[in-house]
């Protein structure tokens, strides 16, 4: 078998950017097709079967041909889901690539845990009986990944992305949603699969005990997932949106006590300019978020007082900027962000100061330093200095994430379709109303006091 591949250095006229890379988005085998997708997967699966029967003269028994469809779905899946990212103009997945792992390690039971892995994948079943065979058949593209002999440099795994006669299934599939055709689901999350994720320190997936929280945790996210898969009618820009209608929780550093929020939907990966295009059951859809999320908590659990008045982020009185200077304030949203999640000042220095940077390379104008804004900051939030520079923002973000695992479960209860995106959520105008009460009862039930809800 001949295995036509790419591989492109950077700076090459032809070569894809290293954004292109960096945004590719990691393989997901909790992921299964639907529909017409799943006739594609079940063809397709048909037709590598045949080619290896007229180059082995081996036909495989029915327990393989399962196993074999089982990694041909998971890879026509996550294909599809990055070509409708393409489609839907989402922030992290411009590209349209996939990333994929070529080495055996990669697949083993130490490195993949068993709890996250679906037995029938493998490195043999997908790499070598998939991706090759569709590489074979031109109806993939392969960029193949490298490891730098520096370990201080980054090397990349290989991207893949659907070309030839696989693009124009899909394209196909894009049009009949466009011209309002009813199909299924197209891709969603195996509803065996584990949606409690933790990870270690590291951010690799690791296996853990259960506990009555991970199955109270686990029913309800299944419980959504099934109820946002068959209920709502969810469009953009007059496409139905038949994939990545599902979330799943990730814990971090080894601990159920950091982390939790809700990851997976393909509304996150969308600006918030694209997301104000949804359409729920043909209905506009409002976005209400939580107001300066980190430090609200960090005043109502950590000092037990209310937040104080006016806005949190606004540092004019401290020197930086006008009241209201759109830049100003961004600077300081990011600087409360960046002090609830690094360890020490000096880190907390220098991605402020990267942050800066970016700003005045997309044009802004930011006379400030780093030190100055910080130096404002913790002038303008010294009641919650001991607070900065010490990692609490992954506990922040196990309280802030509770409170979303209720707001999802009251979405089923109550029939009302909610799209989260950690402390927003996305809901039918005709709902808004709704979505304060829960937003406002949910948190006070889990902080103790009211927040401050306003439109995105």
């Amino acid at each position: 078998m001949i295995i036509h591949t790419k591989q492109y250095a950077f700076g090459d006229a032809h070569a894809l950017s290293k954004k292109d890379y960096v945004n590719a988005i990691p393989v997901d085998f909790s992921l299964v097709t639907g529909g017409q997708l799943k006739v594609l997967s079940q063809q397709l699966t048909g037709e590598i079967i045949q080619d290896s029967f007229i180059e082995n003269k081996r036909t495989p028994n029915a327990k393989k041909k399962a196993r074999l469809l089982a990694n041909v779905d998971a890879a026509v899946a996550n294909l599809f889901l990055q070509f409708m990212a393409q489609q839907t103009g989402c922030l992290k997945a411009i590209s349209g690539l996939l990333s994929i792992d070529r080495t055996v390690e990669a697949y083993s039971p130490s490195t993949m845990v068993t709890r996250y892995k679906p037995e029938a994948i493998s490195f043999d079943y997908f790499i070598t009986k998939t991706v090759d065979p569709l590489l074979a058949r031109g109806l993939i593209e392969q960029d193949l990944g490298y490891k730098p002999q520096d370990p201080s440099q980054q090397g990349y795994k290989t991207r893949i992305q659907a070309s030839g006669l696989l693009l124009k299934k899909f394209e196909e599939f894009y049009r009949a949603g466009q011209l309002d055709i009813a199909c299924q689901s197209m891709v969603a999350i195996d509803p065996e699969a584990e949606v409690i994720r933790l990870k270690n320190k590291q951010k690799r997936l690791i296996d853990y005990p259960e506990t009555t929280e991970t199955e109270a945790m686990r029913s309800t996210v299944r419980a959504f997932n099934e109820y946002l898969q068959s209920a709502p009618e969810i469009t953009l820009d007059g496409i139905r949106q038949t994939a990545g209608r599902y979330v799943y929780r990730v814990f971090n550093n080894n601990s159920f006590d950091q982390g939790g929020r809700f990851y997976g939907g393909f509304w996150q990966r969308l600006s918030s300019e694209t997301r104000a295009r949804l359409l729920i059951d043909g209905e506009p859809v409002v976005e209400l978020d939580y107001s300066s999320l980190h430090l609200s908590v960090l005043y109502n659990l950590k000092l037990g007082i209310k937040v104080p008045k006016g806005d949190l982020y606004d540092l004019s009185a401290y020197g930086i900027g006008e009241p209201g200077n759109p830049v100003a304030r961004k600077a300081a949203k990011f600087t409360s962000i960046i002090m609830c999640n690094t360890k020490h000042p000096s880190e907390a220095n220098g991605a402020v100061a990267k942050k800066l940077t970016k700003l005045r390379k997309e044009g802004h104008e930011v006379p400030w330093t780093a030190e100055e804004i910080i130096k404002a900051f913790m002038k303008k939030h010294k009641p919650l200095k001991e607070f900065f520079c010490t990692s609490l923002g992954l506990q922040i973000q196990r309280k802030d994430s509770d409170v979303v695992d209720k707001i999802l479960a009251l979405s089923v209860e109550q029939d009302i379709p909610v799209l989260p995106i950690h402390d927003s959520f996305i809901v039918r105008q005709s709902d808004e109303g709704w979505l304060r009460d829960v937003m406002e009862s949910e948190y006070r039930n889990v902080m103790g006091f009211n927040p401050v809800v306003h439109a995105a």
